[in-house]
């Protein structure tokens, strides 16, 4: 978020994070560099907690509430950042500027037994920046308030049966979107440009364990839908 000075992850919901910088496991098949896992935490079944804080920067704001004791529970955790009222203390040249984001986490966990437990996992992201005035060289074009938005979509539902005390098996399905979007209201040569990508995955994992040894095996199915780009031209009026 905001050019890099912000995290795209909660730390209010993460429960650890895991970096791979090579040789990475068959787990993560197709990735050939590095692998962050980010994994979140559980909500509390057992007690109902609330958290946040207020910032010049940006703000948060999240609660873990058990809604079965010991079996169903519901975590939200979400950050947003309204700063632009910071660009119009500044000089001239940055008073109409627009740097802005929000990301909001959910997680939902039921355990119907003590062997099996089903997760559900949501996570939505957005930011936007307008610059007063810039120039899109590349296509030599004079614009001013270029307008750009980055959103993220990720739904997550898992299944978890415990087999043994060493065996589990995994069952994943995944949706993630992520959108970028370019808008240029100048009159003479208003457009929009868009563009994204959707990930759907099916994924199956066996893992059993033992003091000296650990197998872990799995199947995964995943299907890419690409959007290069899509342009529209203008005139737009709903312009920041």
């Amino acid at each position: 978020h905001l050019f890099g000075f912000f995290s795209i992850f909660n730390p209010d919901a993460v429960r650890d994070v895991t970096l791979s910088r090579g040789g990475v496991s068959a787990e993560y098949g197709g990735r050939t560099s590095s692998v962050l896992d980010v994994k979140l935490k559980d909500p509390d079944l057992e007690k109902r907690s609330f958290y946040g804080g207020i910032g010049l920067i940006s703000n948060r704001l999240g609660l873990e509430v058990p809604l079965i004791k010991n079996r169903l529970a519901i975590l939200i955790s979400g950050r947003g950042s309204f700063n632009d009222f910071l660009f119009k203390l500044g000089p001239e040249s940055i008073q109409g500027t627009v740097a802005n984001f929000y990301d909001l986490t959910g997680k939902i966990l039921f355990k119907p037994s003590e062997k099996t437990r089903l997760s559900y996992t949501s996570y939505n992201s957005f930011d936007a920046f307008k610059l007063p005035s810039d120039s899109l060289n590349t296509v030599n074009v004079n614009a001013s308030s270029s307008r750009y938005e980055y959103r993220t979509y990720n739904q997550t539902l898992r299944f978890n049966w415990f087999l043994t005390n060493n065996a589990s098996l995994t069952l994943t399905g995944v949706q993630s979107i992520y959108k970028a979007n370019t808008t240029v209201p100048d009159s003479s040569i208003a457009f929009d440009l868009s563009s994204g990508i959707r990930l759907r995955a099916l994924k199956a994992r066996y893992v059993q364990t033992s003091e000296k040894s650990n197998l872990s095996f799995g199947l995964e199915s995943s299907h890419y839908s690409i959007d290069p780009n899509q342009l529209v031209p203008g005139p737009f009026s709903n312009i920041l």
